[in-house]
């Protein structure tokens, strides 16, 4: 069997040439705990511990696919991304396996029915994709550190068309209320939402949202939470 083919011709991704390696993983960095709950939503991590997620990590380090970014005081893993010799051609291999989708690297026209992993990179309108999917889509993540307000249209399509969803992860992306739509999708293990109006959660959010692993809502000042959500025994 021949080695996958990792030429960054077919993609929209930049050659060594064509980028600026420190710019690019700077803007790349993840932190080590959110890259741990990601893994621990995909199933990734066999008994869902976040000590045995930073072993798979320590491993692609001495392999030389990751690097390490920032340390805590203790010396533990606060940030790390991938090496920037690696990237082009780890992506390649990605979108060629359909492991992940990125309206950023990847042309129009392309076939995405068997992709299950959403990413979008630049700009929300890059949800426009999204009806290009088949429902068994597991994971949407938006990356971009703008503060846009998300649009209806989009979040409907989300809970509507992708009730087989692990992850969500809208970043800095505004919601103006919380909308009952999200509790379509019960099969979330991690979720992150920016509704900076949100004052409580209803009793109904945690009894159709039980298998919830991470839940992130930073930008939230909530000052009553439902007696279920002490029953969420996997939070």
């Amino acid at each position: 069997m021949g080695r996958p083919e990792t030429s960054t011709s077919q993609w929209n991704i930049p050659t060594r040439d064509e980028y600026q390696p420190e710019e690019y993983t700077n803007q790349r960095q993840i932190s080590t705990r959110q890259l741990y709950q990601l893994w621990i939503a995909e199933g990734f991590i066999p008994d869902n511990s976040e000590a045995t997620a930073e072993k798979y990590l320590e491993q692609l380090i001495n392999r030389g696919f990751v690097e390490v970014k920032k340390r805590r005081a203790g010396g533990t893993i606060k940030t790390c991304s991938i090496r920037s010799r690696c990237w082009p051609s780890l992506l390649v291999v990605a979108l060629n396996a359909e492991f992940v989708f990125s309206p950023t690297l990847a042309p129009k026209g392309e076939s995405r029915k068997n992709v299950k992993r959403f990413c979008a990179l630049e700009q929300q309108s890059d949800f426009a994709y999204l009806d290009d999917y088949y429902p068994h889509l597991h994971s949407l993540l938006y990356f971009t550190s703008e503060s846009d307000h998300l649009d209806p249209i989009d979040w409907q399509k989300i809970c509507e068309m992708y009730k087989l969803l692990r992850a969500l992860d809208l970043g800095y992306l505004v919601l103006n209320q919380y909308l009952s739509e999200i509790e379509n999708l019960s099969l979330l293990r991690y979720l992150k939402l920016n509704i900076p109006s949100l004052k409580s959660l209803p009793s109904s959010f945690f009894n159709y949202l039980s298998n919830l692993y991470t839940l992130n809502m930073p930008f939230s000042d909530i000052d009553h939470i439902a007696d279920e959500f002490w029953k969420m025994n996997k939070l």
